[in-house]
């Protein structure tokens, strides 16, 4: 999978468009018309290239990110409850605010903080 193209399990939901769905979260996050927060919700990422990727405020609720690639990504306020992060790496990930309850972390990278406490 690249992050041009991400799919889910053809037999429980549709392909992810994600490429316009981040498209989208970036025309929400600056306001524009027509942009909408990012609903990644139950959503099928496994192995996803995400490097350096803006999700802040995302819904990531369920959604299943083993072995994604969430480097440098903005994480700030997202909803990642009852997500799947195993293997997933989160070197340099802002997780500031992010709603972790439930989330499954475990044999992840995670080697540096970046920003605030």
């Amino acid at each position: 999978m690249t992050n041009t193209q991400t799919t889910t399990d053809q037999t429980t939901s549709p392909a992810i468009d994600l490429p316009s769905i981040l498209a989208s979260h970036g025309a929400w996050l600056r306001s524009e018309a027509g942009g909408a927060r990012a609903n990644l919700s139950g959503a099928d990422l496994t192995v996803a290239n995400l490097r350096g990727t803006d999700l802040r405020g995302a819904d990531l609720v369920g959604a299943n990110l083993f072995g994604a690639d969430l480097s440098g990504a903005d994480l700030r306020w997202a909803d990642l409850s009852g997500a799947d992060l195993t293997d997933a790496e989160l070197t340099r990930a802002d997780l500031r605010g992010a709603d972790l309850s439930g989330a499954i972390i475990a044999y992840g990278w995670v080697l540096q903080r970046r920003g605030g406490a």
